[in-house]
Protein backbone atom coordinates (compact mmCIF):
# COMPACT_ATOMS: atom_id res chain seq x y z
CA UNK A 1 0.00 0.00 0.00
CA UNK A 2 2.85 2.09 0.58
CA UNK A 3 4.45 1.94 -2.84
CA UNK A 4 0.74 2.27 -4.59
CA UNK A 5 0.24 5.14 -2.54
CA UNK A 6 3.31 7.41 -4.75
CA UNK A 7 1.71 6.08 -7.95
CA UNK A 8 -2.07 6.30 -7.81
CA UNK A 9 -2.75 10.08 -6.94
CA UNK A 10 -2.74 11.39 -10.59
CA UNK A 11 -5.73 8.54 -11.38
CA UNK A 12 -8.49 10.93 -10.98
CA UNK A 13 -7.02 13.95 -12.84
CA UNK A 14 -6.75 11.20 -15.90
CA UNK A 15 -9.67 9.87 -15.69
CA UNK A 16 -11.54 13.41 -16.04
CA UNK A 17 -9.23 14.60 -18.70
CA UNK A 18 -9.72 11.10 -20.44
CA UNK A 19 -13.71 11.55 -19.62
CA UNK A 20 -13.60 15.41 -20.72
CA UNK A 21 -15.38 16.07 -17.64
CA UNK A 22 -18.80 13.92 -17.89
CA UNK A 23 -19.40 13.91 -14.20
CA UNK A 24 -22.00 11.00 -14.98
CA UNK A 25 -19.01 8.98 -16.79
CA UNK A 26 -16.34 10.22 -14.21
CA UNK A 27 -18.65 8.92 -11.44
CA UNK A 28 -19.58 5.61 -12.94
CA UNK A 29 -15.83 4.61 -13.23
CA UNK A 30 -14.80 5.41 -10.02
CA UNK A 31 -18.09 3.85 -8.27
CA UNK A 32 -17.29 0.88 -10.86
CA UNK A 33 -13.22 1.04 -10.33
CA UNK A 34 -14.26 0.49 -6.80
CA UNK A 35 -16.94 -1.56 -6.51
CA UNK A 36 -15.74 -4.23 -8.83
CA UNK A 37 -12.53 -4.88 -7.10
CA UNK A 38 -14.32 -4.37 -3.40
CA UNK A 39 -17.06 -7.06 -4.62
CA UNK A 40 -14.19 -9.31 -5.79
CA UNK A 41 -12.34 -8.97 -2.09
CA UNK A 42 -15.73 -9.98 -0.59
CA UNK A 43 -15.72 -13.22 -2.45
CA UNK A 44 -12.57 -13.64 -1.55
CA UNK A 45 -12.95 -13.72 1.81
CA UNK A 46 -16.15 -15.35 2.04
CA UNK A 47 -14.76 -18.75 0.64
CA UNK A 48 -11.62 -18.42 2.11
CA UNK A 49 -13.74 -17.76 5.85
CA UNK A 50 -16.50 -20.23 4.60
CA UNK A 51 -14.11 -23.30 3.87
CA UNK A 52 -11.65 -22.79 7.26
CA UNK A 53 -14.56 -24.89 9.57
CA UNK A 54 -14.06 -27.59 6.52
CA UNK A 55 -10.57 -28.02 7.79
CA UNK A 56 -10.14 -30.53 10.58
CA UNK A 57 -8.54 -28.58 13.93
CA UNK A 58 -8.96 -25.37 12.45
CA UNK A 59 -11.91 -24.14 14.91
CA UNK A 60 -10.53 -25.86 18.23
CA UNK A 61 -8.74 -22.91 19.73
CA UNK A 62 -5.42 -23.37 19.25
CA UNK A 63 -5.04 -22.43 15.88
CA UNK A 64 -2.41 -19.27 15.87
CA UNK A 65 -2.32 -17.54 12.48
Amino acid sequence: ILFLSFVYQHIVPDVVKQLEGDKNKITQAIVGGTAIPFLVYLAWNAIILGNVANIPGALDGDLNP
